[in-house]
């Protein structure tokens, strides 16, 4: 399970941009690593676009009777609630995302006293970011436990990643210690949530993205409590370990950090850093998808309800879309007002590097994911030099893309 990423890498060299291998028990994958095969999935997906929900997770929901949000809802359901969030979600809350900067800040400003223990520091980062964007300014009077929080919500990664390799069926029905484990790390982050939705309810405050939902989504107190629910979890692993894969390679990459000093349009360079982090380190290092219906690709016809994962790890890596791909060059991205890629990018690998998915089922928090990233990684150029102190770091993966040892730095201003 730590090396998935590899093993996948390999046999697409060996056997092609498409193959079909079993991993774990009952089940049978179709594995696609070709930027233009993945738009054939994306273009036949239909009007309710179905996604892998880990077994373990759905065990957990079944056998506690427990009710989850958007993450977990498919066909008209799915339908229903995108309907009514991504008008919330898709138009411009800038005003809400900007909330987070005074956490970002906080971050920073521990980071320069002490720039240990990065792992942790980010995860918590990501939790009060997010917290703190969903309730506005009167969460800032709510005391939570962070590292609780955070701790939880990484063990729910991590147990899932060694379940999904075993029978996670069988682990429940015999209550081994690994899906204890995980089960109690579930119950605990979602009531946590819970508990802290139903207090902020009490207390509303007009500057949190609670607020709007509220009054625009139609949302019940308790699908609002689901939605929370699934956003804190899901942020904290993707946008903390992103952050931490960016901040390595800024920090292993002297001559980029010289790049955006003279960059004239620094907020282009920045984007362009966070797109290369994903290609680099894709945190979602596969994109799932389960066929509604027989469909073609690359020729081959694959049958309804076929599991597919889209390499995104190996297609961040193909010579034949990225020059040099080894390399962090974040310039790579950059455009010619004709819109074509000025080096670096072949135009045939427009759908290799989709960190937020892509469609109708794309990432419904993609917009505050980028603005988080965006604004940690422009002070942190603004302010410092960062220096690695590491050698040799690789990814491994505990469900998502994360480094095989912790990330050290040395800030210098």
């Amino acid at each position: 399970t730590l090396k998935l990423h590899v093993l996948n890498h390999k046999r697409h060299l060996e056997y092609g941009p498409i193959y079909r291998e079993s991993v774990g028990p009952d089940s049978d994958i179709v594995w696609i690593g070709c930027g233009q095969m993945c738009q054939e999935v994306f273009q036949q997906e239909g009007p309710y676009p179905k996604n892998l929900i880990p077994r373990p997770w759905t065990i957990y929901n079944e056998k506690y009777q427990v009710e989850r949000g958007i993450f977990f809802k498919q066909g008209s359901d799915w339908a229903e609630w995108r309907h009514r969030l991504n008008p919330i979600f898709f138009k411009s809350q800038k005003g809400f995302w900007s909330l987070t900067d005074q956490v970002t800040l906080q971050l920073i400003r521990d980071l320069e006293s002490d720039p240990g223990n990065l792992e942790h520091k980010l995860r918590n980062w990501a939790v009060e970011s997010t917290l703190t964007m969903i309730f506005g300014s009167s969460f800032r009077d709510y005391q939570i436990d962070l590292d609780d929080f955070g701790t939880h919500a990484k063990n729910i990664f991590e147990h899932s990643a060694i379940l999904q390799l075993r029978s996670a069926d069988h682990e429940a029905k015999k209550a081994r210690i690994l899906w204890c484990k995980f089960a109690q790390s579930v119950s605990t982050s979602l009531s946590m949530t819970n508990n802290l939705t139903t207090e902020m309810l009490k207390r509303p405050s007009n500057d949190g993205l609670l607020s709007v939902l509220k009054t625009q989504s139609g949302f019940s107190d308790k699908e609002l409590s689901l939605l929370v629910s699934d956003l804190v979890i899901a942020s904290q692993d993707t946008v903390s370990n992103t952050a931490l894969w960016m901040i390595h390679l800024l920090a292993s990459n002297p001559e980029v950090q010289k790049a955006y000093q003279l960059e004239i349009n620094q907020s282009a360079f920045v984007k362009f850093v966070i797109k290369e982090t994903f290609r680099m380190f894709p945190v979602a290092t596969f994109l799932t998808r389960i066929t509604p219906n027989e469909i073609r690709v690359g020729g081959y016809s694959l049958p309804k309800d076929q599991m597919i994962l889209m390499s995104m790890f190996h297609m961040g890596r193909r010579s034949d879309y990225f020059a040099d791909p080894q390399k962090f060059w974040p310039s790579r991205w950059e455009r010619s007002k004709s819109g074509q890629f000025r080096q670096g990018v072949d135009l045939a690998a427009r759908f290799a590097t989709i960190p937020f998915g892509f469609g109708a089922r794309s990432c419904l928090a993609k917009h505050l994911a980028e603005y988080q990233l965006q604004f940690l990684v422009r002070e942190l150029l603004n302010r410092f030099e960062l220096i690695s102190l590491n050698e040799g770091v690789d990814m491994i993966m505990k469900m998502t893309g994360i480094p095989n040892q912790p990330i050290s730095i040395r800030m210098r201003k």
